[in-house]
């Protein structure tokens, strides 16, 4: 009987230790060094085909039929350093806009009313911020970062307005250590932090040929954040999935799954780019509706380095639909029309994110 209270008062006396020698979760976490400085590129390529188009005048149906197809592929680089760090967190980010452009080609033909159009369209874009540099500084009494250029940089205030600090993907990481086959969901508003990587990159297009029937334009295509930002439902699910080599070191891997619907007014963008359509004095536009809803569903790996504690690469495929409804008054010499139209698309989406050291 004292052998059996002697065993069983050693196992108690040793269970504490023996849990704390059991196997640990790992620490998929954002911690860069203070100072360190690393340079993320992201490259989108989207396409889409279109499925259905509906117009009609002043309610009677045009009996439009069309065939279009929209490529786009944009490319953004930026430079970061993290030049003074809290915990996890960027006091002061010093970030230089390497590299933005966009290039889109749209080819379509329309029949209806008797007439065939054909409104083929490219062109190329880059963004107003190439080559400069801006600090992000955390304001701790807003709660929110402040930006400025460096004194090398010379641009537009307003240029600053709508940029984001993150573009680490980290809001994909877990909150803790994981497990393999651990699972959590991650909030859907990271979409936009890597669809649309550091805001609204100021982007000037010029395009080529027609761009017609209320289709998608190229600034609209090329500014995916502004399609996500209002309202996103539906999930990221994310799973830890172990570990991974990639360029001759272990990484953590993430799995990562997007089901996402999205309904934006794009009233006011259209409007805009109506304003700088070169129409003549007697024809007047207006938008008086521009919805548009878009459903986004894929699988991504994301990488990350435990080592420098920031992510190392990431690659995303999709599909990808859209459906846009619009209403338009148009002033023709006096002459009043109603047109409304409403057109579906679908085609396919790849993200590539990779890194490298500064």
């Amino acid at each position: 009987m004292k052998t059996k209270h002697l065993l069983l008062s050693t196992l108690a006396l040793a269970t504490p230790l023996l849990l704390s020698m059991g196997p640990r979760g790992d620490n998929v976490a954002f911690a860069p060094a203070e100072g360190a400085g690393i340079t993320k590129t992201f490259v989108l390529n989207q396409n889409f085909e279109l499925d259905d188009v509906n117009m009609s005048m002043n309610g009677e149906d045009m009996g439009m039929e069309m065939e279009m197809s929209v490529t786009t592929t944009q490319t953004i680089s930026v430079a970061d350093t993290y030049s003074k760090m809290e915990g996890a967190k960027p006091i002061k980010l010093t970030r230089t806009f390497k590299d933005g452009n966009t290039e889109i080609s749209t080819e379509a033909n329309a029949a209806g009313m008797g007439q065939n159009q054909n409104m083929d369209a490219s062109g190329e874009g880059a963004s107003k911020l190439n080559d400069l540099t801006v600090i992000f500084s955390w304001d701790e009494e807003e709660s929110e970062y402040t930006k400025a250029y460096d004194e090398e940089s010379e641009g537009e205030a307003e240029w600053l307005t709508d940029l984001t600090e993150d573009t680490d993907l980290r809001g994909l990481l877990p909150t803790e250590d994981v497990s393999v086959d651990d699972e959590w969901v991650a909030d859907s508003s990271v979409l936009v932090s890597i669809f649309a990587p550091g805001g609204n990159l100021q982007w000037d297009m010029e395009i080529e040929g027609k761009q017609g029937a209320g289709g998608p334009d190229a600034e609209m295509m090329s500014n995916l954040g502004s399609m996500l930002e209002e309202s996103l439902e539906g999930e990221v699910k994310c799973k830890y999935v172990g570990k991974k080599d990639a360029d001759g070191k272990s990484m953590l891997a993430i799995e990562v799954t997007v089901d996402i619907d999205s309904i934006t007014d794009m009233t006011e963008m259209v409007e805009e780019g109506m304003a700088d359509q070169d129409l003549p004095e007697s024809v007047e536009i207006e938008v008086a509706r521009m919805d548009m809803e878009l459903h986004m569903e894929g699988k991504g790996v994301l990488l990350w380095n435990a080592e420098t504690g920031l992510v190392h690469s990431f690659k995303y495929t999709g599909e990808t639909g859209m459906i846009i409804d619009m209403d338009m008054n148009i002033n023709a010499m006096g002459n009043e029309v109603e047109n409304s139209m409403h057109m579906e698309m679908s085609g396919e989406m790849e993200l590539n994110v990779t890194t490298s050291k500064e």
